[in-house]
């Protein structure tokens, strides 16, 4: 539906698409609106929109409004333009098949008029995995169009962020961070005294995107780490100067070596009332005994409404091995109402110490 107050992306500027084939989708929906991903397929000039054109419309989201897999899509773009083509030969050789001759209701050139499926049945196509979703964005548009990949770790990104944009921005002196991000923008240089490495990158954090220098110390223990795309968590030290605010890097992990190393304890609050609620205890517990990771485990449980509750006091050895993924399977449970999480504080930034030498 139009929206007075919608941003509208341009189907030109995503990449690989441009004016020309842009043009040719747009002249045609005059004809009438197309009602779903065949019918476009059909209706254009297949040398204008050709498998390239429409792999990117697809991966970036184009046709979201009339098919919602993405995946799908590109499992049946060849089904799609094989059977685009063959009607088109069919109308050129001036024939008609039995559909065409009953008449097109539909108010355009549909592909469902003339016998065509909107997409073939494709039960054996997984979704498009929502990092890959976002990475096809980023690539094709420049920016992530339907969420953030910070958002695909099921809260723990968010959460890792120890500053905000505000914060930084604001800051007076001198203070450690800790900040979530996909790296991009990523340049590796060398010092002009002696030739040693270093890197600049960008970090696309949640709130804003940071740019960021990894000076030759950091970067021979974290180099390794850059890559393009890849989620991190970036430990650093902001400081203010000359009215900027500067950061700099003194640890850079990926994502989920950080979760699983700086979660010191979750404390699961459960719903006794619920049937579920007496499994994932006795699961939690196994899971606990092994005594593997070192992300302690808590048990609470309170009924809905309830404000106070029993908390189950565990000691260091019950504890678990903690990821995005272990987090999110774990807090899809029925009985699960919550969890609170603590994390390490990043260490405090170090002062430069100054030895006295003799002359």
């Amino acid at each position: 539906e139009e929206q007075a107050d919608s941003i509208r992306f341009g189907l030109a500027a995503i990449k690989g698409v441009g004016g020309g084939p842009s043009a040719v989708i747009l002249g045609e929906r005059k004809n009438g609106p197309y009602t779903n991903f065949s019918n476009l397929v059909e209706r254009v000039d297949g040398k204008a929109v050709n498998k390239r054109v429409l792999e990117n419309l697809i991966k970036a989201g184009g046709f979201d409004s009339i098919e919602k897999s993405r995946a799908v899509l590109l499992a049946d773009l060849d089904r799609a333009m094989g059977e685009a083509q063959l009607r088109r030969k069919d109308r050129e050789a001036g024939q008609v098949n039995l559909f065409d001759m009953m008449g097109d209701d539909s108010g355009g050139n549909s592909s469902e008029s003339g016998g065509f499926s909107s997409i073939s049945e494709h039960p054996d196509v997984e979704p498009m995995d929502e990092l890959e979703k976002l990475r096809y964005e980023k690539e094709l548009l420049g920016f992530f169009l339907s969420g953030h990949p910070v958002d695909t770790l099921g809260g723990l990104g968010t959460l890792l962020d120890d500053i905000t944009s505000e914060e930084i921005d604001n800051l007076e002196g001198k203070r450690s961070f800790r900040l979530c991000g996909v790296l991009s923008e990523i340049e590796r240089r060398y010092t002009k005294k002696d030739a040693k490495p270093w890197a600049r990158f960008s970090l696309m954090a949640k709130e804003k995107d940071f740019s960021i220098p990894m000076f030759t110390e950091a970067f021979e223990q974290y180099g390794l780490h850059l890559e393009e795309g890849k989620i991190v968590v970036v430990e650093g030290v902001a400081s203010r100067k000359d009215d900027e605010t500067r950061l700099s890097v003194t640890n850079l992990k990926p994502v989920e070596r950080s979760i699983s190393e700086n979660t010191e304890e979750v404390t699961w609050l459960l719903d006794p009332s619920d049937s579920d609620c007496e499994d994932f205890t006795r699961d939690m517990f196994e899971l606990g005994d092994r005594g593997e990771g070192n992300t302690l485990i808590r048990l609470a449980y309170a009924k809905p409404k309830e404000e106070e509750g029993l908390v189950v006091e565990t000691d260091s050895r019950f504890s678990m091995r903690f990821s995005s993924q272990i987090f999110k399977d774990w807090r899809k449970r029925k009985c699960v109402r919550g969890a609170r999480i603590r994390l390490k504080e990043p260490e405090a930034p170090k002062e430069r110490s100054f030895s006295k030498k003799k002359f």
